[in-house]
């Protein structure tokens, strides 16, 4: 009885066995691998792919063995990987690595690191490749997304650096230098554009790695506190804007200073030169404009004044003159009478008026909170008369405080209620006093039903002495609304007019609120 593991053919058997364990282990190896494997003959016609190089294109087993390795190759791969085998079967090389691309079974694009040894047999015949891929799509695609953020960094970069050379503004980047006891002491130029040279004068050379006393040693005698003022924002983050004027160039300067990383700082510079002559001269216009004004109310003030005395004059003469000899002489000399008489007082009327006007810059009250229901009150007091006689009705809202002149805030409400009950039509007027809230001022509007005005002619009636109806037609000088404007503006406020001929007018003033 023989061994159980050996008899007369013990050997071959053990040989055998080991052959297919070896096999086995092959296999499994080449066919649970994590990565692509392939066994693909001389002719280039795949003999084995192991399931994860179908996985990785999407096809089956049977269906990659029936292809040759071209079919799935990336069509501008096929020329390289074939040009390798070639070189491999010439015995060149006994193997290759390369990166290439295959065609998925959806079209879709797989990367893979591709590395081939060529097997031989015994006597030296090319007998198959031994293929192990890698995928590498994903570090592909971040190599491509690497590349792409790369190239719009630089295309930005680039356009940055265009920008920063051609703004017309300067530009100038600085390291702050601190004392042994860390306080601001100089700065150093580290970046300047173009039209930092063009303000200056000094070119790029003369500026970076350059302390500023060294560039301009009397920096400080232009303005003492410098270092001190751009160490602040360094230290604090807190941006500072200032204007200055360098003798040396003797030009004007806005300057912006931020902070743009730890221990640097960024300025900012604009000339303006022209603008701070323009304001110069603006200032000097108005400064003037205002004596002007000044001079043309007081003269305004002194001749309606002084022409009252001599208008006096005349018209007593002239009513002297009829006493004495109305009736005594023909008719027309009466009615002469009647004209001068008319015309002295249509002349102190328009004097007096001059003379109210040309106060109202000049002998106003200080501002103050006053009540406006009290102000309307008053207001409508003094033209209780005229409104009986028109058979008025007058509606009001409850009115606002405000912050301003009270006397001539009753003059302006006195002018539009007296003016919607003057200008009316055949029937008794209407007229709805409202106010309403807008930001920091009131909105007070005086509406009425009257024979309303052409928008042609809503700028014309602010004018002094514009009138849009004869004398005869409607009393008055055409004053009223001039000096409601004029009021107006003086507290800082606007008036206007919204009206249709036939639909009666409405107008908005507004005037500031006091404060609660």
């Amino acid at each position: 009885m023989t061994d159980s593991g050996i008899d007369g053919r013990g050997a071959p058997q053990t040989t055998e066995a080991a052959l297919r364990a070896s096999e086995e282990l092959f296999r499994r190896s080449f066919d649970d691998a994590s990565i692509g494997k392939s066994l693909t003959g001389s002719d280039g016609r795949l003999l084995r792919v192991n399931r994860a190089f179908c996985d990785m294109v999407g096809r089956t087993r049977e269906e990659m063995e029936a292809l040759n390795f071209a079919d799935i190759t990336h069509p501008d791969d096929v020329a390289e990987s074939s040009a390798m085998v070639r070189s491999a079967l010439a015995g060149e090389r006994s193997g290759f690595r390369i990166e290439k691309r295959y065609v998925h079974r959806d079209g879709s694009i797989v990367w893979a690191d591709v590395t081939t040894m060529l097997l031989r047999d015994d006597e030296g015949r090319p007998r198959h490749f031994v293929t192990h891929v890698l995928d590498i799509t994903e570090r592909k695609k971040a190599e491509e997304e690497a590349r792409r953020l790369q190239s719009e960094l630089a295309e930005r970069e680039a356009h940055l650096r265009l920008v920063f050379e051609t703004m017309p503004i300067g530009w100038a980047e600085h390291e702050m230098i601190f004392d042994a006891e860390g306080k601001p002491a100089d700065y150093v130029f580290r970046m300047v554009n173009a039209a930092f040279e063009r303000m200056t004068g000094i070119p790029p050379e003369k500026l970076l790695g350059r302390r500023v006393t060294e560039v301009v040693p009397n920096v400080r005698a232009h303005k003492p506190d410098l270092v001190e003022l751009y160490g602040e924002v360094v230290a604090t983050g807190r941006e500072h804007r200032y204007e200055f004027f360098f003798a040396p160039l003797g030009r004007w300067f806005d300057v912006l200073a931020f902070r743009h990383r730890p221990g640097h700082f960024v300025t900012v510079f604009e000339d303006v030169t022209e603008r701070k002559h323009t304001e110069e001269k603006l200032q000097q216009t108005l400064a003037e404009l205002e004596r002007s004004n000044g001079e043309l109310e007081q003269f305004a003030y002194v001749a309606s004044h002084d022409l009252q005395e001599p208008l006096r004059m005349v018209g007593g003469f002239v009513e002297l003159l009829r006493e004495r000899y109305e009736g005594r002489l023909d008719k027309d000399a009466d009615e002469f009478f009647g004209y001068a008489m008319d015309g002295a007082r249509r002349m102190k009327i328009l004097i007096n008026d001059l003379l109210a006007y040309s106060r109202l810059g000049t002998r106003g009250r200080p501002f103050a909170a006053f009540d406006a229901e009290r102000s309307l009150d008053d207001a409508l007091a003094n033209l209780r008369t005229a409104i009986e006689e028109a058979g008025a009705d007058v509606e009001r809202d409850p009115m606002p405080r405000l912050h301003g002149d009270e006397s001539q805030v009753i003059q302006v409400l006195q002018n539009l209620v007296g003016n919607a009950v003057k200008f009316r039509t055949a029937k008794p007027p209407h007229v709805r006093i409202s106010a309403e809230r807008d930001g920091a001022f009131w909105r007070l509007s005086v509406a009425d039903d009257g024979p309303g005005i052409d928008p042609r002619y809503f700028e014309r009636i602010f004018v002094i002495f514009q009138r849009l109806h004869g004398a005869g037609e409607y009393p008055g000088t055409g004053i009223g609304l001039a000096v409601c404007k004029k009021v107006v503006e003086r507290h800082g406020g606007r008036i206007w007019v919204e009206s249709e001929p036939g639909r009666g007018s409405n107008f908005h003033f507004t005037l500031p609120a006091a404060e609660s």
